[in-house]
C-alpha cells in the first residue's frame, strides 16, 4: 500500500513539475541585426504573464558598440507608468507601475533605441545583458521568470541587410512638453505671415486688372489734306 502511495507521490510530483515549465514565465530579447550607424529598436517581449502591474529592469550593454537614445511603451504596456535611467554609460534602468495589472502573451513591455556607433574594427556582436529583473502583480506578489537574451549582430557593409525586430504600431514615445510649444509657435507664426500676405498679392491682382481694363488712348485722327487753290 506505501509502495503505491509513493508511486502516485512520485507521478503527481512529476506532472506539477512538468506543467510549471510550460506555464512558466519568460522575459527575452530576440536576435537583431543592425549595421553600423543604424538606429535600431531593441524589444524586451514577455512570453505568458497574468496581472502584470510592476516591472523593474537593470540591463547591461556595451557602450562602446551601443548609445542608448529613448524607451517606448507598447500598446499592451500603455496603462503603465514608466521611468528611465540612462545617467550611467552602459547601464540602463527601466521601472513601469500601474495600480491595474495587464495580461498577455508574447508581447513588448518596452522597446529601447540605441544608436550603433561607427567605426567598430573586430565587433561582431553588441552585449546585451538583463542583470536585475522584478516583475510583480497587483497583489504586490513576485511573478518569476526566465531569461533569454540574444547579441545584437552586427553586420558589416556590403553584407546582408540590417533585420530589426517588428515594432508594435502603437508604441508610445513621451515628447519634451518644450518641443510641443515650441512646434505650435513656429506654426502659428507661419500662418500669420500668409495672412499679411494675401491681401498684399489681391490688391497687387486687382490693380493690375484696372490697369489692364484701362482703355487705350484712341489715335488723332489725320489732318485733313489742304485743298488746291
Amino acid at each position: 500500500m506505501n509502495h503505491i502511495a509513493i508511486k502516485w507521490t512520485v507521478f503527481l510530483a512529476l506532472i506539477l513539475c512538468l506543467t510549471s515549465a510550460v506555464t512558466a514565465t519568460e522575459l527575452y530579447i530576440p536576435e537583431i541585426k543592425a549595421k553600423p550607424g543604424d538606429i535600431v529598436g531593441i524589444p524586451v517581449k514577455i512570453d505568458l504573464v497574468e496581472n502584470l502591474a510592476g516591472i523593474k529592469l537593470v540591463l547591461k550593454y556595451d557602450s562602446d558598440v551601443l548609445a542608448f537614445k529613448n524607451a517606448k511603451k507598447t500598446r499592451e504596456t500603455s496603462p503603465l507608468m514608466h521611468i528611465v535611467n540612462d545617467k550611467k554609460p552602459g547601464t540602463l534602468v527601466v521601472v513601469m507601475a500601474g495600480a491595474k495589472g495587464i495580461n498577455g502573451k508574447d508581447f513588448s513591455i518596452v522597446v529601447l533605441d540605441f544608436y550603433v556607433k561607427k567605426d567598430l574594427k573586430d565587433k561582431k556582436t553588441g552585449k546585451i545583458e538583463i542583470a536585475e529583473v522584478q516583475l510583480m502583480n497587483d497583489q504586490l506578489k513576485d511573478i518569476k521568470c526566465d531569461i533569454k537574451v540574444s547579441p545584437l549582430v552586427i553586420l558589416s557593409d556590403g553584407s546582408e541587410k540590417s533585420v530589426s525586430a517588428q515594432v508594435p504600431e502603437k508604441a508610445e514615445e513621451v515628447k519634451p512638453a518644450a518641443e510641443i510649444s515650441e512646434k505650435k509657435e513656429v506654426l502659428s507664426e507661419q500662418k500669420a505671415e500668409n495672412t499679411a500676405v494675401q491681401p498684399a498679392v489681391k490688391d497687387s491682382g486687382g490693380d493690375l486688372k484696372k490697369d489692364s481694363e484701362k482703355p487705350e488712348p484712341s489715335a488723332k485722327p489725320a489732318d485733313s489734306a489742304t485743298p488746291s487753290k
